[in-house]
């Protein structure tokens, strides 16, 4: 009986092989979803500064609003570290070049800056 292991031949491979191959094509050839575009500095100072005077500033305010909550801090413990979130997000908003602006971008982030999440 001959128990050496059979060496396959050069161009074959197991069932399983192709098996794994195939969906892994399929898988790669599958469309997905665009992904959502980046929201731009400043429509995130305008929507958070109309979420101050209590407006919802439209239908793209929402990702914007996420996009700013999104920026957070922790420290080394694990904890939620607003004064450093806070920072983090000031320097975000600017990015957003409108100097004119310099008033309400401290506004926000005093108000908001801080929060874990923007309401």
């Amino acid at each position: 009986m001959n128990t050496a292991a059979r060496k396959p031949k050069l161009g074959s491979a197991s069932p399983s092989t192709c098996a794994g191959l195939s969906i892994a094509l399929a898988i790669m050839l599958t469309p997905h979803p665009a992904r959502a575009q980046a929201v731009d500095t400043c429509t995130q100072e305008l929507c958070l500064a109309g979420n101050l005077q209590g407006r919802d500033g439209g239908p793209v305010c929402p990702a914007a609003k996420q996009a700013y909550s999104s920026i957070r801090s922790f420290d080394a413990f694990g904890a939620f570290d607003p004064i450093t979130t806070a920072y983090e997000r000031n320097n975000e908003l600017q990015t957003c070049s409108d100097f004119a602006n310099e008033p309400v971008k401290a506004q926000i982030t005093s108000e908001l800056g801080g929060l874990f999440s923007v309401p």
